[in-house]
């Protein structure tokens, strides 16, 4: 059995600022996208929900960040061979959004859009020939938080 747990990274600078954060052109999480990436540690540290065997991020500096600060409330993690294991991937909306998407085996392009929240969970599970969607977009930490500048 193999867990696929995705998070997306905290409100960025990027977004706040409303332009294009790449590689090079990331400013990291913005305060809110902080408040965000700390109230999803302080939710797995409480609730011990997800102990993943591997934690990955992308290498855009709001994903690292967003790792960072959640990678204390997930226990000491190592690299390993992944199947069979708890995979967390600190990852970007749009990733999420096309992975759903081929999971689910419907177009790219469609009748219904998803909108991932900063910080939320979405989760995944393999256990034969088949994934099954356990949880999609889930963000009960973010309560009493501000809502998001911008979802893009």
């Amino acid at each position: 059995m193999t867990r696929l747990v995705l998070i997306r990274h905290g409100e960025s600078v990027s977004t706040v600022e409303r332009r294009i954060g790449g590689v090079r052109t990331c400013g990291g999480l913005s305060p809110l996208g902080r408040k965000q990436a700390e109230a999803l540690a302080t939710r797995l540290a409480r609730t011990g929900e997800l102990r993943p065997d591997v934690l990955v991020a992308s290498t855009i500096r709001r994903a690292v960040e967003t790792a960072e600060i959640i990678a204390p409330a997930v226990g000491d993690l190592r690299i390993e061979q992944i199947v069979g294991a708890t995979v967390m991937v600190v990852c970007h909306a749009g990733v999420i959004d096309v992975g759903l998407r081929s999971f689910l085996d419907v177009s790219m392009f469609g009748v219904f859009e998803l909108s991932t929240t900063n910080t939320s969970i979405t989760e995944l599970l393999h256990t034969g020939p088949r994934w099954r969607m356990i949880r999609y977009n889930d963000a009960a930490h973010l309560e009493g938080l501000p809502h998001e500048t911008n979802s893009a």
